[in-house]
């Protein structure tokens, strides 16, 4: 499976054997700028500029849970390898832990001083996140209790894009 995110307000979710769309979810207000697939392909979770992200089934194409906590726009998304942990980051200058199970916020992580620009990640055992920022710079967390455990600087301008290696050892 592959899935998309588009300035149409869409996802689309791929069979990629042979590039045909599976389907189009619908369900979101404006732009989608971030999807995530669980490893095991049954959840979608996507993140939009209507300040939302939605988690989906795939295996129908139905709203799990609307996600609501930020109060500007969704940049990125992202989901733990077993699907139990949901990240979503914003230009409201925080990222939100959710539990999929029934659509609540866990916490928000507070921390950069400026937008979180993109995309963010959660290590496979959702144990650490990291987030992106127009400071420069990207934040690696602890989930367990919504601390920063360093801050990761070198970039000489606005980062938009990180990732964990599944074992949380590198960023």
């Amino acid at each position: 499976l592959a899935l998309s995110a588009s300035r149409d307000k869409t996802c689309i979710l791929w069979n990629i054997s042979d590039g045909t769309p599976i389907r189009t979810l619908r369900g979101h207000r404006h732009w989608v700028f971030d999807c995530a697939l669980s490893a095991d392909g049954k959840l979608a979770l996507t993140a939009s500029r209507d300040k939302t992200c939605i988690l989906w089934n795939t295996c129908d194409g139905t709203t799990i849970h609307t996600l609501r906590g930020h109060t500007q726009i969704v940049t990125g998304c992202a989901l733990s390898a077993d699907g139990k942990l949901a990240l979503s980051a914003s230009a409201d200058k925080t990222c939100i832990l959710w539990n999929t199970s029934d659509g609540t916020p866990i916490r928000t992580l507070r921390g950069h001083e400026d937008r979180v620009t993109g995309n963010c990640a959660l290590s496979a055992d959702g144990k650490l996140a990291l987030s992106a920022s127009r400071e420069g710079n990207c934040i690696l967390w602890n989930t367990s209790d919504g601390t920063p455990i360093r801050t990761l600087r070198g970039h000489e301008d606005r980062v938009y894009g990180c990732a964990l290696s599944a074992d949380g050892r590198l960023a």
